[in-house]
């Protein structure tokens, strides 16, 4: 859990001790504590909040993580979005019938409570809050002062089964309008769902000004490799050579035929994307400006699309390599967005 504690810090540096202690009864608990109140007064109270947002000085996601079960959709980039705020709404009281176990959330609380203090919160604080969060029938905090001032929070919990693959999409393209079209930046797209990965690098390159390049023009490597594609390779006929405006010449590896083509990519865009599973390898590690982690729920093992029936043996010493890697990796928690 201390990697997802860091992901969660390195999204919200601003947090107290309170909201550390919200996410987790937020992840463990979701919107539950909303049950019991009438509906109306819930959803009146979900329609002035939307009535009343006022625009934030950051860059907002569309939604962030909250657990493997929950995410917070925030309210601003939901709406400006066009998306449709009654369903929103709808999905929050259907995911108020959450239940979990209290046992589970005081051995986060316990884990927590070691990492505070190892991130110079101070003890008094901690131990205050500590003790409230483990009475009988705490229904969590508000988010701090300091929390509240900076980024002004307006969200709802939904679990992430209810988020469909177009929001899913609007997240990730969401993201990449936030970087500058006058300055160049490599972003690689991670995750463990290749086919999505592909898409929405495929859709996004129509969306905006976009270069991809592909890491299965790179796997030119052996099945003992514990990476999956030639890092080398890709750092030196392509990355190294990336020139806004400039033609890209590289290699592109067939692994069927074992054979290389060229590729050429014509006027390289300042956004490129380098999409794929290992994209963001330790070996490429200081050489983006970003990494996205496309996380779709289901795992790779769900894709059946992705090797051929044929290549049954190929197919089991790729779903070994990789769950290797994703368990020695902080990987997704690395990133700087899980889609």
């Amino acid at each position: 859990m201390i990697n997802e504690l860091d992901y969660y810090y390195k999204k919200r540096p601003v947090s107290g001790v309170q909201d550390f202690i919200k996410y987790l009864y937020q992840k463990r608990f979701g919107p539950a504590h909303f049950i019991n109140v009438d509906y109306d007064v819930i959803h009146d109270f979900f329609m002035k909040e939307i009535q009343n947002l006022n625009p934030v000085a950051y860059h907002e996601d569309l939604y962030d993580y909250a657990g493997d079960v929950f995410a917070r959709v925030n309210l601003r980039p939901y709406q400006a979005l066009g998306f449709d705020l009654r369903a929103l709404f709808e999905r929050f009281i259907a995911s108020s019938e959450a239940q979990a176990n209290h046992e589970i959330f005081y051995a986060d609380l316990n884990i927590l409570y070691s990492y505070l203090l190892g991130k110079k919160f101070a003890k008094e604080q901690i131990d205050e809050k500590y003790s409230l969060a483990k009475k009988p029938g705490f229904m969590s905090f508000h988010h701090s002062e300091q929390y509240r001032n900076t980024y002004r929070p307006a969200y709802r919990l939904i679990k992430r089964e209810f988020i469909s693959k177009d929001i899913r999409y609007a997240q990730f393209i969401n993201y990449l309008r936030s970087f500058s079209p006058e300055k160049p930046a490599i972003i690689a797209v991670e995750g463990r769902n290749e086919n999505m990965i592909t898409e929405f690098c495929a859709k996004a390159a129509e969306d905006l000004p976009i270069t991809v390049i592909s890491c299965d023009h790179f796997r030119d490597v052996d099945n003992e490799n514990e990476f999956g594609i030639n890092s080398e390779r890709l750092k030196a006929e392509a990355l190294s050579k990336l020139k806004p405006g400039k033609n890209l010449l590289y290699r592109k590896y067939n692994r069927r035929n074992r054979e290389y083509s060229q590729v050429k990519i014509e006027k390289t865009k300042q956004l490129v994307l380098v999409e794929g599973i290992f994209s963001a390898n330790p070996k490429l590690a200081g050489r983006y400006d970003a990494v996205i982690y496309i996380d779709d729920g289901k795992g790779f093992r769900e894709q059946k699309t992705m090797i051929s029936p044929d290549e049954r043996e190929y197919r089991e010493l790729w779903l070994s390599r990789l769950d290797k890697y994703y368990r020695k990796y902080n990987i997704m928690f690395g990133s700087d967005l899980i889609v």
